[in-house]
C-alpha cells in the first residue's frame, strides 16, 4: 500500500493465516451443517406428510370395499335366492315322516360366529347371515332326512336277501335322457359342497327306495320248499279234482312269516289278509305294516296235514298265481 508517496507492504503472519482460514473453515462447516438439518427437516416433514396422505388412502380404501360390499348386497341376495330356488326343487317331494340321524356335521356354532363377525362389521350385511345360517341348517338337517330314510330302505333291501349296492349301480347304469340344466348356488355356477352332499343324498334316497318298490315281491319266510303249487289239484283231503288258489310254503312250526311289501293287515281266525298298495280290499280293523314286518310264528292251520304257510294273492277278487311275483 502507498503511505506519503511511499510504497508500504503488510505483512501477515503465519499464524494469522492459520487463524483465519480455521475460522473460515468452521464457519462453512456451520453452514454445511445448517444446510443439512433444515434438509433432513425438510425431507421429514415430507415423509410425515406422505405417510399421512397414505394413511388417508388406506382408510379411504377401506371405506371403498366396505361400500362396495354394502351396494354389492343385491348380489349376494341373489346368491341367496338361487340357493333358495335349490332347495325348493330338491325337497319338493322329499317326504315329511323320517327321524334325522347324526350322519351331517353341525355348523350351527359356526354360523353363529359368522353372524356375530359380520354383524359387528357390517351391520347392514347382518340379516343376510343370518339367513344363510338358516339355509345351512335347513340343508343339514335335509341331508340327514335323506340318509335315514336311505338308510332305511337298505336295511329292507339286506332283510329280502338283496344287496343294496347292487341296486346303486343298476340305477346308475339306467338310461337317462332330457336337456342339461346344471345346479349351481353361486352366479358363477359353482355349487357349495354342502348342497352338493344334500343333492347325493336325495339321489341316493331315491334310487334305494325305487329299488325297493321294483321289487315285485319276496317269499314270506325264508322257506324254499313249496308244498302245495296254484292251480288244479287232487285235493288231498277229498281226494278229488280242487282249484288251489294259492301256493303253500312247509315249514317247522315257529318258522318267522315276513310281510312281502309295504302292506295293510288285517287278521282274523288264523288268516292273516295283506293288501298291497291299493289294488286290494281289506276287512274292518286293518292297520299298516311295513315291507320285511315280523308276524307271529308260522303255525298250524286248519285243513291242513302239515304245518304250511298258504300264500295267496287276489286282484278284484279273482286269485292269481302268486308264483310270478316270487321271482
Amino acid at each position: 500500500m502507498r503511505s506519503n508517496g511511499q510504497v508500504r507492504f503488510i505483512r501477515i503472519s503465519s499464524k494469522v493465516q492459520l487463524v483465519a482460514a480455521g475460522i473460515a473453515l468452521v464457519a462453512l462447516l456451520a453452514w454445511a451443517i445448517s444446510l443439512a438439518v433444515m434438509g433432513w427437516a425438510q425431507y421429514r416433514a415430507q415423509a410425515d406428510r406422505w405417510s399421512l396422505l397414505e394413511r388417508e388412502a388406506q382408510v379411504a380404501q377401506s371405506e371403498e370395499r366396505v361400500n362396495a360390499y354394502r351396494d354389492n348386497l343385491s348380489d349376494v341376495t341373489e346368491d341367496l335366492a338361487k340357493r333358495q330356488q335349490f332347495l325348493e326343487q330338491m325337497v319338493e317331494a322329499l317326504p315329511e315322516d323320517v327321524t334325522p340321524d347324526d350322519t351331517v356335521t353341525d355348523s350351527s356354532s359356526e354360523s353363529a360366529a359368522t353372524i356375530d363377525k359380520v354383524s359387528s362389521a357390517i351391520p347392514e350385511a347382518g340379516e343376510l347371515a343370518r339367513i344363510e345360517a338358516r339355509q345351512l341348517a335347513l340343508v343339514e338337517r335335509l341331508t340327514r332326512f335323506a340318509d335315514g330314510r336311505a338308510s332305511r330302505a337298505a336295511i329292507a333291501i339286506r332283510k329280502l336277501g338283496l344287496d343294496p349296492a347292487v341296486m346303486l349301480r343298476a340305477a346308475d347304469q339306467d338310461a337317462v335322457g332330457g336337456p342339461l340344466e346344471l345346479l349351481a348356488t353361486g352366479r358363477d355356477g359353482t355349487i357349495d359342497p354342502r348342497f352338493e352332499r344334500l343333492g347325493l343324498s336325495l339321489a341316493r334316497m331315491s334310487a334305494l327306495e325305487r329299488g325297493l318298490d321294483g321289487i315285485p315281491q319276496v317269499r314270506p319266510a325264508a322257506i324254499a320248499e313249496i308244498s302245495s303249487s296254484f292251480g288244479y289239484r287232487r285235493d288231498p283231503f277229498t281226494r278229488g279234482a280242487a282249484m288251489h288258489s294259492g301256493i303253500d310254503f312247509r315249514g317247522p312250526i315257529g318258522a318267522p312269516i315276513y310281510a312281502a311289501a309295504d302292506d295293510a293287515y288285517a287278521g282274523f281266525d288264523q288268516t292273516a289278509l295283506l293288501t298291497f298298495l291299493a289294488n286290494f280290499k281289506l276287512a274292518a280293523e286293518a292297520y299298516r305294516i311295513n315291507l320285511a314286518h315280523l308276524f307271529d310264528p308260522m303255525m298250524a292251520v286248519h285243513t291242513s296235514n302239515v304245518e304250511p304257510l298258504p300264500h295267496q294273492i287276489t286282484a278284484v277278487y279273482e286269485s292269481m298265481l302268486p308264483r310270478q311275483p316270487l321271482r
